[in-house]
């Protein structure tokens, strides 16, 4: 019984592994060019990965290059944030004119 219970142990703890893994998002191929346009667009999951390959990618550079490649990261960042907010901002006035058209003009 104990050996049946270790070996589930050990499958389980197995698995997480591979599926902890497998998550896992790389950033080393991407191109500068690309690393810039995923700014903003990246999911709460993977921010941790794609901010230490920006950091990576920026200690390799020399200061005139690091500020531009930073400058670049941040306003596309803030585009993307902008748009998004903008987006959702049009979508409740949609949703609140459609429920007052409901709601009061039934």
């Amino acid at each position: 019984m104990w050996s049946f219970r270790l070996g589930i142990s050990a499958l389980v703890l197995a698995s997480l592994c591979v599926a902890l893994s497998a998550r896992e998002v790389s950033y080393q191929n991407t191109s500068n060019a690309d690393l810039i346009k995923l700014a903003g667009k990246v999911a709460p999951e993977e921010k941790p990965d794609y901010a230490m390959e920006i950091y990576k990618r920026a200690e390799k550079m020399n200061p005139k290059q690091r500020k531009e490649f930073y400058r670049e990261v941040i306003a596309t960042a803030d585009k993307s944030v902008a748009n998004a907010v903008i987006k959702n901002i049009s979508k409740r006035l949609e949703e609140l004119s459609a429920w007052q058209s409901n709601y009061f003009f039934k």
